[in-house]
């Protein structure tokens, strides 16, 4: 009977622990379907705080081929989506994507980019800024006319307006000659200014941060004639004086993928992943001069996605470049130069990003359609 009793109780204890690990590992993970359109991929998920996300992306319809963006607001906290939210494309374009998303008060404010073709030789682009009602519903579209071909890399949202930065070209699919524009708007979609600086452009990949005059950019730079080179570069440009500070060029050699990371103190880090996995990881100081620089060896990465940094540590999601490719995110020490893999994924997650010390992204699924996702690092 003793014995039976203690059994009885052991296996009790060992039950309760086993639920105790099954509640808190379902805790790290919130999984959320957004219900969306067969077909819709995510380009970035942003915090705009109370635990809610909101998601920028396009649906792709193979019939044209066409795209047409989409916004969804998703509140992580009670564990459903708020609404989705199409949005409209000009007559004469051939579709959109949704490429950024901010919140300032109760006006939810969207960039999208149109497009006049859906082949990449010969479409034309332009920036679109839109303002929705905290409920979704579209109340006003803004077309930025920038430039003949033009594109976004940095949207800045705070209650006294918003910040659009990106690059243009005279020629349709980026055939240059290229230049650089920042433009500011107030919360009602009211231009209020637009500096622009034709001395060559960065990727819509690129990565930006603006001080109210300097711009801090890095990316794949599109050089003018005679003024630079094709490459992944850094730059900081002086909007008010029309001219760049300092550009210092990274990544050298054949890449299979490219991000970097511009903090708000203006420091930078560039990763890349290069051909035999190898990691490169190259920091820059806030006068552009490379601090540190290193290689790793790692996985190979196709596609590689900057997200966050905590004091010392990088966080990377990057794509493997296998058939079966799957994300993986990365842990990079730049004091030891050590990098591990934090968590890797049964898929690619889309716009994946650090948010609180965790990690938030879009999984898509024949079985399950696009669902968000919330972990723990």
């Amino acid at each position: 009977m003793k014995a039976g009793l203690q059994f009885k109780q052991w296996a009790r204890v060992a039950m309760s622990a086993m639920l105790f690990h099954v509640a808190m590992a379902s805790a790290q993970t919130v999984d959320i379907p957004l219900g969306t359109p067969e077909g819709f991929s995510a380009d970035a998920v942003t915090a705009v705080g109370n635990g809610r996300y909101c998601i920028s992306g396009n649906i792709y319809d193979d019939s044209g081929p066409s795209w047409s963006g989409m916004a969804v607001m998703v509140d992580a906290t009670n564990r459903r989506v708020l609404w989705r939210t199409p949005i409209p494309f000009t007559r004469g374009y051939a579709g959109n994507s949704v490429q950024a998303c901010g919140v300032a008060g109760q006006s939810v404010y969207v960039v999208s980019v149109e497009s006049t073709q859906s082949s990449e030789s010969l479409k034309q682009k332009r920036v679109v800024l839109n303002r929705l009602s905290a409920a979704g519903k579209l109340e006003k579209q803004h077309t930025l006319h920038a430039g003949f071909d033009e594109w976004f890399y940095m949207l800045g949202v705070n209650s006294s307006g918003l910040v659009v930065a990106g690059s243009t070209s005279e020629k349709s699919a980026q055939g240059g000659p290229f230049g650089n524009y920042v433009a500011q708007f107030d919360g009602d979609l009211v231009q209020t200014g637009i500096r622009q600086l034709p001395s060559g452009a960065f990727g819509a990949d690129s990565s930006a941060v603006f001080d109210g005059r300097n711009l801090v950019v890095a990316g794949q730079f599109l050089p003018n004639p005679g003024a630079g080179h094709d490459g992944y570069a850094v730059s900081k440009i002086d909007f008010d004086k029309n001219r760049y500070l300092w550009s210092t060029y990274t990544s050298p050699g054949v890449t299979l993928g490219t991000s970097a990371l511009v903090a708000q103190d203006g420091n930078t880090v560039v990763v890349s992943s290069a051909p035999g996995g190898v990691l490169n990881v190259t920091v820059l100081d806030r006068l552009g001069k490379i601090t540190s620089t290193f290689a790793a060896k790692a996985a190979e990465f196709c596609k590689l996605q900057a997200a966050a940094m905590d004091g010392h540590k990088l966080s990377v999601f990057g794509d493997t470049c296998k058939s079966n490719s799957v994300t993986q995110l990365l842990s990079v020490d730049l004091t030891s130069h050590a990098v591990s893999t934090t968590r890797a994924f049964k898929t690619n997650l889309q716009g994946a990003t650090i948010d609180a010390g965790g990690w938030v992204g879009v999984a898509v699924s024949e079985e399950h359609g696009a669902v968000f996702q919330r972990g723990v690092e």
